[in-house]
């Protein structure tokens, strides 16, 4: 959590590094005095004499400067849990969606978003912010990489399987009319390229599908029309994952901002079930200028 008290004091403190250095030492010494206690299930009751009148599962809950959580702190869905009582051991109630950012995020990713959001992160000493940056590296365990790797490979197979079946329904084909490429396949005027079907590719998405057909577009004759998506996977029901934040790193935002084509993300549910099901979320650049 220290590590990224200099970013919440920037946004409560932007005059100057004076203000910084009085909003940072305060929150470092809330910190300092908090208590954090992990649990493995929280409940909340409310009783009246010996009679038990409410009981709420809860997982996190702030007891004066104690705050108890369920889950790995370093978990995305447990900081989540966890964003509104920080926000009120910190006293930066009316700064939620921030604070979530600057949990959730890299540090560095972090600082570019301050930056792009006109707050003057030199108020941050160098050193300072040098030091945080090795400190909040990825503190997932080998396990944790290697599943997580699974769950992103099972979901970007699941969305490569479903966009061959629908294609195949809609041209009614058959397997055997299907060609199969390197990185994925052709079928009457559309082609589907899976990335990372023969190993991670780094790209900036996972999957893109060309589709044959004309179209003018600034007075010319444009032949193809490119759809790009990115696979966010999780292991979790849609009705548990459907408020766990994920991650875009600022490559797969930078294509999905300059874009002139649809943007596709689909969040997949499920990944070890038999029967995983899939939400796409569809972005165009009018609606990214929107959001900024």
């Amino acid at each position: 959590m220290k590590e990224r008290l200099p970013l919440i004091a920037l946004i409560e403190a932007t005059k100057n590094s004076q203000e910084w250095i009085q909003e940072f030492e305060k929150l470092n010494k809330i910190i300092s005095q908090a208590e954090f206690y992990q649990a493995n299930e929280i409940f909340v009751s409310l009783k009246y004499g010996c009679q038990e009148i409410i009981q709420q599962k809860q997982y996190s809950c702030l007891d004066n400067n104690q705050l108890f959580y369920v889950g790995n702190w370093y978990s995305p869905r447990s900081l989540y849990s966890l964003i509104d009582n920080l926000g009120k051991l910190l006293k930066i109630t009316k700064l939620t969606e921030e604070l979530r950012l600057l949990l959730l995020e890299e540090f560095d990713i972090c600082l570019e978003w301050l930056r792009e959001q006109g707050y003057d992160t030199s108020l941050i000493p160098e050193s300072l912010s040098d030091n945080f940056q090795d400190e909040t590296k990825d503190k997932r365990t080998d396990i944790q990489k290697i599943r997580d790797k699974e769950t992103g490979i099972l979901g970007e197979e699941f969305v490569y399987d479903k966009l061959k079946k629908i294609y195949k329904e809609k041209y009614s084909a058959s397997e055997e009319d299907i060609e199969h490429t390197n990185l994925g396949f052709k079928l009457k005027n559309i082609e589907v390229i899976w990335n990372n079907k023969n190993g991670e590719s780094y790209e900036n998405h996972d999957l893109k599908i060309i589709k044959q057909c004309k179209y003018i577009k600034n007075n010319k004759l444009i032949n193809t029309r490119e759809y790009f998506i990115e696979v966010k996977s999780t292991t979790t029901g849609e009705s548990e994952g459907g408020d766990i934040p994920f991650r875009l790193s600022s490559n797969e935002w930078k294509l999905m901002f300059n874009l002139d084509t649809s943007y596709y993300i689909a969040r997949v549910f499920n990944t070890k079930n038999d029967s995983p099901n899939i939400k796409l979320i569809k972005l165009e650049k009018k609606e990214l200028k929107t959001m900024c």
